[in-house]
């Protein structure tokens, strides 16, 4: 999985310009029903089968539902009855509102079109959404469940600069949810996982949602929305680190490309047209859209959060759930009194680039480490080689690949990587190595010894910094690697930055 996306990220990144791509609408039939409810249709000639998402959205938690429904076309109006039954039905529980129905595949629209409406003529499914800024509610247990969301309209892509900002924000909510997580457990309440939505792109709001082990007078009821609160000051006044940014970059192209096929079928277009009517957002080319967001995610940089960073998390939109057990003396005007102690629209996180802070004379001692430009080609042709070669054809290029390592044994291991690490193909098929347990235990082996030798002559922290500068690594935490001697954990983390 890791060589397909890399290979994608790179041919695409190579293939377009860097700014400026206007990126298209896709074209989509849309008619709307009663209370607001949205149709999309996209027809496909000849298709077998119909694909079918209802898209709704919880009115208490913020997140969309996304409910399947994939049958032959032959029975799907059959079928699309008793469908709609149980989506309004679960909407009806959740008290939630129903955003709409999208469908992809051969259909007769008017048909189609002439059913919905007489269906929804009578408004049968009922909104109870609150835009309340403090909601209590009363639960049946001795649990207290809190909520903090922010609730913020996504901008609509047009350009591969709107789908940067849509990205980074994306990363934001995922960063902000783990530092929830975090608050969650130091204030001794017990982290709920948002349900998956199985939605491609960001919701409306960033959500913290905890769940106390124990309810007692003598423990202070809002201590978690204190806690929630005080971490939304904290990022909003220091942003998020290299490390944090890095694995959720990692982990959104994992993301984006479970949505992704080069020809895709009924579900794979109806996945991605109902995220974006869960995200409130016009549908955009599919095509355009996923290839310039592969190229678009690695570049994104902590300048970019802390740019998207400065309009989230904004006071005046913040919203507040609590559901308390009978006996909690918990009020709207306390909860309020709260908000006020925890106000964030004046901080904002200013990010200065490592550049600009190391000491000339630190950036030139890592230069000055000795290298050739024959010894680079020689380190790049062995990891090239290494990588994608099978390991029953390693074994007859044992003997010349050992003869190029002794060449090479004199060079600094920081300068060697910083070669491995910084050319994307090299890069590559290093993480080919990592990712095979064989080629792994052995590269390791030689490199656990080198650096370890280093650390015993205390020679490793010097060079940190030029290091870092070069493989746009934050210093901090490969400082923190070296102290360890955490060397395979060095080189996973350096796989997963953007170079």
């Amino acid at each position: 999985m890791r060589n397909v996306m890399t290979t994608l990220v790179g041919a695409w990144a190579c293939l377009l310009p860097l700014m400026g791509i206007d990126i298209p609408r896709d074209n989509i039939d849309k008619f709307d029903l009663k209370k607001g409810i949205e149709v999309w249709v996209k027809q496909i000639s000849n298709s077998s089968q119909v694909a079918c998402r209802f898209v709704t959205q919880d009115s208490l938690y913020g997140k969309p539902h996304i409910y399947p429904f994939d049958y032959p076309k032959e029975i799907f109006n059959e079928e699309l009855p008793s469908f709609l039954d149980y989506c309004e039905e679960k909407v009806s529980e959740k008290k939630g509102v129903a955003l709409g129905l999208v469908i992809v595949g051969e259909v007769d629209a008017t048909d189609l079109h002439h059913y919905l409406a007489s269906r929804y003529e009578k408004h049968r499914i009922e909104e109870n959404f609150s835009d309340n800024p403090v909601q209590l509610s009363r639960n049946h247990s001795k649990d207290i469940e809190v909520l903090l969301s922010y609730p913020q309209k996504l901008q609509e892509v047009n350009t591969d600069d709107d789908l940067k900002r849509l990205w980074s924000f994306y990363l934001i909510q995922s960063m902000a949810e783990n530092r929830f997580k975090i608050a969650t457990i130091e204030a001794d309440g017990k982290w709920v996982p948002a349900d998956d939505a199985k939605s491609l792109l960001p919701t409306l709001t960033t959500v913290g949602h905890g769940i106390e082990r124990f309810w007692s007078p003598n423990v202070s009821e809002d201590r978690l929305l204190k806690s929630y609160l005080s971490a939304v000051q904290i990022l909003k006044e220091r942003g998020f680190s290299e490390n944090e940014l890095a694995d959720s970059k990692s982990q959104l192209i994992k993301h984006i490309y479970r949505y992704y096929d080069p020809q895709p079928d009924e579900i794979k277009l109806v996945e991605y047209y109902a995220s974006h009517m869960a995200a409130f957002i016009p549908c955009s080319n599919y095509e355009s859209f996923m290839e310039n967001s592969f190229r678009i995610v690695p570049e994104i940089n902590m300048t970019d959060i802390s740019e998207v960073l400065k309009d989230s998390f904004k006071d005046d939109s913040r919203q507040v759930l609590i559901l308390q057990p009978e006996g909690s003396s918990l009020t709207e005007s306390s909860v309020q009194a709260t908000l006020g102690q925890f106000v964030s629209d004046e901080i904002e996180f200013k990010y200065t680039e490592p550049e600009k802070i190391v000491i000339e004379a630190e950036k030139d001692a890592f230069l000055q480490l000795p290298m050739t430009d024959d010894e680079q080609k020689m380190i790049q042709d062995i990891i090239q080689t290494v990588g994608p070669t099978s390991k029953v054809r390693l074994a007859w290029l044992k003997s010349d690949l050992e003869k190029k390592k002794m060449k090479l044994i004199h060079i600094h291991p920081l300068r060697s990587i910083a070669v491995m690490v910084t050319d994307p193909y090299t890069k590559q098929c290093l993480g080919d190595i990592m990712d095979d347990w064989v080629k792994r235990t052995s590269f390791m082996s030689d490199y656990n010894k080198r650096l370890n030798r280093e650390v015993e002559k205390d020679n490793l922290m010097l060079y940190v910094p030029g290091f870092c500068l070069a493989v746009k690594a934050n210093p901090e935490q490969v400082r923190n690697y070296i102290s360890n001697c955490q060397w395979e954990n060095l080189f996973w983390y350096l796989l997963k930055l953007n170079h």
